[in-house]
C-alpha cells in the first residue's frame, strides 16, 4: 500500500495506492477489505483478467515431444514451439522476436551434380502463429547432422542449440556407380562394388530390404559355324566324356527373347556385403569367353529390377588353369604303329575345371 500507514505519518489519507502481482494467468475473483474489522469493501470482489506477460527464453523450451530432430532430405520437416513468459505462462499473442538458424556438424558427403549448389546447409524458417507458438520449419538436399539453434530476442531457448539429423532419402538407381572390372578369369572370384546414392547425390544408408543380383549373358556370335566345325567340335567333345557334345555356349536369340532373359533369369551365387553406403559383391565366374554382365538392384525387395547405370557391361573372361581332370589327348600321331628311334606328336586338348 502507498502511503498505506507506514507512511501516512500518522494523518488520515483518503486514498491509498494498492500494488499487487499475480504470478499465474487466469482469471481471478479479487477481494479487498479491512483486515482489523474483517469487513469486505463495497464492490469486492471483482473480476480480474491476468494475461500472460512477454515471451521470455529462460523459460521457452523445445518440446521433448519433437526430439531428437530427425527429417528426410527433400521433404519438410516441422516442430511447434510454444513459448512461455517469464513465470512459465504460455503465452496467447503473436508478435515475439524468434529467429531459428541450421548450421552443419557432419555434413555427409554426396555426389556432386552439375549445376546444383552443393552447400552443407539447409533452409530453416520459423512462422508466427498469432496465438503464442510458432511453427519452425526446415528442409534441404543434404544428409548429415546439423546444429539448430533457436533463439528468442537473441538468447538461446532451453534446449538450444539441438542436433538435428537429416536421412537419406530413398536409393535412386541412376545416381548410383558401379564399379567393376572389364576383364576376369574362370575360377578366380571376381569383385565389383554399387556407391548407392538417393536422388539428390547423398550416399544412402544400409538396409537389409535391398536386394541385388547380377547374371552373365553369353555375347553371340556374328560369325556362322560350318557344318564340318560343329562335327569336329562335337568329337572333340565327345573325347572329352561331355555326353552328346553339345558345346556350353549361348544360342542366337532375338533381342525381345534376351530381355526376358534379363528380367527372369536367376542370378548368379555372390557374397554381399554393405560398407557404409557401398555394397560390394563377389562372385566366381565359370564359363570362358565375352558376356554381358547386368547388375540390377530390387529396392523393396518384391521382385523389381532396376538395372544399375552403364549395364550391361561387356566382361571378357580368359579361361583358368587347366586341369589334368578334364583335359584330354586330340590327337596320338600313331602311336599304335610306333618304332623305335620315330618321332613322336602328341596333342593335348588343355581345359580349365570348369
Amino acid at each position: 500500500l502507498n502511503p498505506g500507514t507506514l507512511h501516512a505519518h500518522g494523518h488520515l489519507i483518503k486514498k491509498h495506492a494498492v500494488h499487487y502481482s499475480v504470478g499465474a494467468a487466469g482469471e481471478y475473483l479479487l477481494h479487498v477489505g479491512l483486515r482489523q474489522k474483517s469487513e469486505i469493501l463495497p464492490g469486492s470482489p471483482f473480476k480480474l483478467r491476468v494475461k500472460p506477460g512477454p515471451a521470455h527464453p529462460s523459460t521457452t523450451c523445445v518440446p521433448d515431444e519433437f526430439l531428437p530432430l530427425r527429417s528426410v532430405v527433400g521433404q519438410e520437416g516441422s516442430m511447434s514451439l510454444p513459448l512461455l513468459d517469464n513465470m512459465g505462462n504460455r503465452c496467447i499473442e503473436g508478435g515475439a522476436q524468434l529467429t531459428v538458424v541450421v548450421s552443419a556438424l557432419n555434413a555427409a558427403k554426396r555426389h556432386s551434380r552439375k549445376g546444383r549448389d552443393d552447400s552443407c546447409g539447409l533452409d530453416a524458417r520459423c512462422e508466427d502463429q498469432g496465438n503464442g507458438s510458432f511453427r519452425i520449419i526446415w528442409g534441404g538436399e543434404v544428409s548429415g547432422i546439423f546444429k539448430m539453434a533457436v533463439q528468442l530476442d537473441g538468447f538461446h531457448v532451453l534446449g538450444s542449440p539441438t542436433q538435428l539429423t537429416m536421412a537419406s532419402a530413398e536409393i535412386d538407381i541412376l545416381q548410383c556407380e558401379l564399379k567393376a572390372g572389364l576383364d576376369a578369369v574362370a575360377g578366380v572370384p571376381e569383385r565389383l562394388e554399387i556407391h548407392c546414392r538417393d536422388a539428390f547425390g547423398n550416399d544412402v544408408e544400409p538396409s537389409t530390404g535391398r536386394t541385388f543380383g547380377l547374371i552373365l549373358l553369353a555375347v553371340p556370335s556374328n560369325e556362322k559355324t560350318s557344318k564340318a566345325e560343329k562335327a569336329k567340335e562335337k568329337a572333340l567333345a565327345a573325347a572329352a566324356g561331355e555326353g552328346d557334345g553339345e558345346k556350353k555356349a549361348s544360342t542366337k536369340i532375338n533381342k525381345e527373347e534376351r530381355a526376358n532373359l534379363v528380367q527372369t533369369m536367376e542370378s548368379i551365387p555372390f557374397e554381399g556385403k554393405w560398407d557404409d553406403a557401398s555394397y560390394s559383391l563377389s562372385y566366381v565366374p565359370r564359363q570362358a569367353g565375352d558376356f554381358e554382365l547386368h547388375v540390377w538392384c530390387d529396392p523393396d525387395g518384391d521382385g523389381t529390377r532396376l538395372f544399375l547405370p552403364g549395364c550391361p557391361l561387356l566382361l571378357h573372361i580368359a579361361p583358368g588353369q587347366c586341369s589334368a581332370n578334364v583335359s584330354f589327348l586330340r590327337e596320338s600321331g600313331g602311336l599304335t604303329n610306333l618304332v623305335a628311334g620315330d618321332r613322336l606328336m602328341l596333342k593335348m586338348q588343355l581345359r580349365d575345371e570348369y
